[in-house]
């Protein structure tokens, strides 16, 4: 993870053109505010072909989803157990975490999709 911890730029960077399968590379955008937002966390936003899908910061899921009862899953995908970053800061919140590693060095192998809770088979 050395590589993307000098800037969100960077970090988006890596998230855009190496975590993403080849056929949402240039499709899928990160974004994330420079500003804090009211309940003082960064707001991040993920795109699809230029639309916005979600708007989220972690107090989000932190006072919103998890305080109105909903069980939240974050599934968390890497090429090897190396790259992993985020997994601590969820689970802190309370939010049950799946790690998948394309190598299987971590969690479940495979992509994202692999990890996927099986109601959403």
């Amino acid at each position: 993870m050395p590589k993307i911890l000098g800037s969100w730029g960077g970090m988006r960077r890596y998230l855009e053109q190496e975590m993403l399968a080849p056929r949402l590379r240039g499709r899928v955008r990160y974004g994330c505010t420079t500003y804090v937002g009211m309940d003082g966390c960064r707001i991040f936003t993920l795109a699809l072909d230029g639309k916005v899908v979600r708007r989220f910061s972690w107090e989000t899921v932190n006072s919103w989803l998890l305080a109105a009862g909903k069980k939240v899953t974050a599934v968390l995908g890497f090429n090897t157990a190396s790259e992993i970053f985020y997994e601590e800061e969820f689970k802190a919140l309370g939010v049950d975490t799946v790690i998948t590693t394309v190598d299987g060095s971590c969690g479940v192998k495979g992509f994202v999709t692999n990890g996927l809770p099986e109601q959403y088979d």
